[in-house]
């Protein structure tokens, strides 16, 4: 019998992908869903991983995809919205206070209410740095709670890009656009001559150790272009609907392997997660849109704790301000950084004095 070469395989399981992912967008467009292009995508490949299919995005899609994303992102900053940075320091601090309030009352909830050990309760509440949590997790000892931990943030990412464009819906004053708003589109000639380099300071960014580096790196070469008026108008649409097709049916595969029935099990603790974090994201973006003057909408995409590469993509799609979304989540990245290793120090002494002492489980 001769077997497929391994290339095969990745290319038939891509394709596969996409075909799922591009058929879940049509699905979503026509059921008006807002952000049908990203949100379909998410919707139907997550349900064909939960079913058994084996949905890949290889690593060079992933990477063009980053690369379009952030040329799209860079294109839609102008002059009138770096001026707005001068209101931003104030909403970096209601930020700070926000993703402190939301790790604080998750980590309570999970650890009190349903018995997760202290750290493994942190480490699930941890609103970012998905990488950085799995690291710290193999430094305990594999446990039921330690593994569930994972699963969440990995749930957190998928209900929040899906649930964001929801609330959107709600506090929104007009439709939300189906794609991103553009006066005018770049040419394709535009777009060549920006790729290299932009491809050259995402590498860059990547050895820095900036997060979503090649989205960060595109878009920084796009917005200088768009700022300094050498450039105008948003990517093409021939580009920009694949890639948020591509975009969501990324998110998807992260549930590559995990059954119906793990997910299942995991449902309460997601619903009392991540009913505390838009709880907390919602009022810190009403009280910073009020005291600051800032609009609602941009404020409360900024605020919400989903990868940054999607909310980033949201903003685009949602009319929010890019910059001032990107701005922020980078932002809680950093602060996350920052924290995160005293916290666990901290919880880890904690649930060793307490060690005689077990949480009572939920039943």
């Amino acid at each position: 019998m001769i077997q497929k070469p391994a290339w095969a395989n990745v290319a038939f399981r891509t394709v596969l992908t996409q075909a799922i992912a591009a058929a879940g967008a049509v699905l979503a467009y026509l059921l008006h869903l807002p952000a049908p292009f990203l949100l379909g995508p998410i919707l139907m490949v997550t349900a064909a991983a939960l079913a058994g299919l084996s949905v890949i995005v290889p690593t060079q899609l992933r990477n063009v995809v980053f690369v379009i994303v952030g040329l799209n992102i860079g294109a839609a900053i102008t002059p009138e919205m770096v001026a707005s940075a001068l209101r931003w320091p104030g909403s970096l601090v209601f930020l700070t206070v926000t993703v402190l309030a939301l790790i604080a009352l998750s980590a309570w909830a999970l650890h009190r209410l349903f018995g997760m050990d202290r750290v493994a309760a942190l480490l699930a509440a941890i609103p970012g740095h998905l990488s950085y949590v799995l690291s710290l997790s193999e430094e305990q000892n594999r446990s039921h709670d330690i593994d569930r931990a994972v699963r969440l943030q990995a749930l957190r990412v998928l209900s929040l890009s899906v649930i964001v464009p929801m609330v959107a819906l709600m506090i929104s004053d007009a439709p939300l656009p189906v794609l991103p708003p553009a006066a005018s589109r770049m040419s394709l000639l535009a777009v060549l001559l920006m790729l290299p380099l932009a491809v050259a300071i995402g590498l860059a960014f990547v050895k820095l150790r900036v997060p979503a580096a090649l989205v960060m790196g595109a878009a920084t070469v796009s917005g200088t272009a768009h700022l300094n008026g050498w450039s105008t108008g948003a990517l093409p649409l021939s580009l920009t609907i694949p890639a948020l097709v591509a975009m969501g049916s990324l998110i998807g595969t992260r549930f590559a392997g995990m059954t119906p029935r793990a997910l299942a099990a995991d449902l309460r603790y997601l619903a009392a997660q991540t009913g505390i974090v838009l709880t907390c994201v919602f009022c810190g973006a009403v009280a910073t849109s009020g005291l600051l003057g800032l609009p609602l909408l941009s404020v409360f995409i900024a605020f919400s704790p989903g990868a940054l590469e999607t909310m980033m993509v949201m903003s685009l799609l949602l009319g929010a301000n890019p910059a001032y979304v990107s701005a922020h989540h980078v932002a809680r990245l950093l602060l996350l950084a920052l924290i995160v290793p005293f916290l666990v120090a901290w919880v880890r002494r904690r649930q060793k004095r307490s060690e005689g002492e077990p949480p009572t489980r939920a039943p």
